[in-house]
């Protein structure tokens, strides 16, 4: 194991070290963009089905998906009760 880490030690801050360097990052930038192309990818593939699927139905109302819920139909939103600024709170 000695053996193995004096044989590759590189001085850091020299210019075989900074090569090195650079190459690594390539090669990890290389991998990220592949593995994040990859997932987009398929996130845009199930979205492309998804909707697919969506628009092939001759039942397809617009105006459903923009509705709100009907338990929240009707429904206005609380106001807090205002408490006078000067009382004292215990």
């Amino acid at each position: 194991m000695a053996a193995l880490r004096s044989k590759g030690k590189v001085p850091v801050g020299s210019a075989q070290w900074v090569e090195d360097e650079r190459k690594q990052i390539a090669v990890f930038r290389d991998q990220e963009t592949e593995d994040f192309a990859f997932s987009t990818r398929n996130e845009v593939e199930w979205l492309n089905e998804h909707m697919a699927e969506i628009f092939s139905s001759n039942q397809f109302n617009v105006t459903e998906i923009f509705k709100t819920p009907g338990k929240l139909r009707g429904k206005t939103p609380r106001t807090g009760r205002k408490r006078n600024p000067l009382d004292t709170r215990a």
